[in-house]
């Protein structure tokens, strides 16, 4: 199996990471080592001050949708790269 990304998955992280251009050519480039990043960047943990200072309950909801999506970003990145070395 050659070791290339999905489209689906670059797609994903160009919507996700809309202002990343390193992360984008990155991942055109299939570079494992974004995995990194997008483990990094997969936080779901909200800081008082977020909670605080959202001015609503949807604003709240939106951040933490956003946040699940980046943690499903990075599984789907990890199932597509473990095939790599088989």
């Amino acid at each position: 199996m050659k070791n290339e990304y999905s489209s689906e998955l670059i797609a994903e992280i160009k919507r996700l990471y809309p202002h990343d251009q390193a992360l984008h050519k990155a991942a055109e480039n299939h570079m494992y080592g974004i995995g990194r990043i997008l483990d990094d960047r997969s936080n779901t943990n909200f800081s008082i001050n977020v909670i605080l200072e959202a001015n609503s309950l949807e604003e709240l909801k939106a951040q933490a949708r956003n946040s699940k999506e980046r943690v499903d970003l990075y599984i789907k990145w990890f199932q597509e790269t473990k095939q790599w070395n088989k």
